[in-house]
């Protein structure tokens, strides 16, 4: 039996609230809005945005730091359009209306704030490595294969591995592309396995795990490997 401990409903969370930024906001006066569309209220959309945004924030997705405006407007006391009406019904639906309500300090966990990226620094602390036992030819393989990792990193933070970026591979190990406002449930990690499966590392999103193989090949033919996982979503299409 199959659990869901995370993983899909973060891709999924990660998924739909990329989209709304993309197709369903603008930018205004230097902040992002949503945009007040008649055929969206009629099918309730920003009902759902209200909902998948404070499902996002309480079970572990993305912090959904493009709505930020929209949810400090629900501070205001002013008369709601009819979109905004929507999306706070949503909102109060996840008990985050209630929430901001009582405690609007909250809405700064929220706030956009370049210090949030993901960095390299952040990527490595986050995927904890497990070796074996110190002193055997394992371990020594995979400090070796931890170091090639590490640099690959470092390869795709300078830009140097398009399309990939550091959101990709913890999106790979985690389902989501960045750390989540309350933290992972499960800490990443990140484990070793002989040749048999080949080249391509595995990612296990409900365990956060991702799997690399110990393989002693060309740097630059493993870096190709990777980039070929790390580069492909599959959630929705299959």
């Amino acid at each position: 039996m199959a659990a869901d401990l995370g993983g899909p409903r973060r891709e999924f969370f990660g998924k739909f609230l990329h989209h709304v930024k993309a197709i369903m906001m603008v930018v205004e006066d230097d902040h992002l809005a949503l945009v007040e569309n008649p055929e969206w209220l009629a099918k309730r959309l920003y009902y759902y945005i209200g909902v998948i945004a404070g499902l996002s924030m309480i079970q572990g997705g993305i912090t959904p730091t493009m709505l930020y405006y929209e949810i400090q407007h629900l501070l205001l006391e002013q008369r709601p359009l009819e979109h905004q009406r929507q999306f706070e019904e949503g909102l109060s639906r996840t008990g985050i209306r209630q929430l901001l309500r009582s405690r609007p300090s909250v809405k700064f966990l929220i706030m956009p704030s370049a210090s949030t990226g993901l960095t390299v620094q952040k990527l490595i602390r986050l995927l904890q490595p497990r070796f074996s036992e110190e002193g055997s030819n394992t371990h020594r393989a995979e400090t070796t294969m931890y170091a090639k990792f590490i640099k690959y990193i470092r390869e795709v933070a300078a830009g140097r591995r398009n399309p990939i970026d550091l959101g990709k591979i913890l999106k790979f190990v985690t389902g989501a592309d960045e750390e989540p406002l309350l933290g992972f449930d499960l800490t990443p990690s990140l484990v070793f396995v002989g040749l048999g499966g080949g080249l391509l590392p595995t990612g296990h999103t409900c365990l956060n795990q991702v799997i690399l193989p110990l393989a002693n090949v060309e740097e630059e033919a493993l870096f190709n490997a990777f980039d070929l996982a790390f580069a492909n979503d599959y959630f929705g299409i299959v």
